[in-house]
């Protein structure tokens, strides 16, 4: 029932790090800019996920959708 909305939250907590979101913010209070993330793409990411479950499956379709490798691994052998 929630696997998706919390899929988009992980998936919203995943961009703030990778595209260095905090970062640009305190940069824009405090009116300095340097790049951060070195305009890096989820194209080329590699991503783990810990679980194979619900709400792992509807992470990966979104990741999917950015073109990044996503494998996830379980501890039951579960595909």
């Amino acid at each position: 029932m929630y696997s998706i909305p919390i899929a988009e939250y992980c998936l919203a907590y995943i961009l703030n790090h990778y595209k260095s979101i905090p970062g640009y913010l305190k940069q824009q209070a405090d009116h300095k800019w340097a790049r951060l993330n070195q305009n890096k793409a989820l194209d080329t990411a590699k991503v783990l996920i810990l679980g194979t479950g619900s709400i792992a499956q509807e992470t990966a379709k979104r990741l999917n959708a950015f073109n990044a490798r996503v494998d996830g691994v379980n501890s039951n052998g579960r595909s």
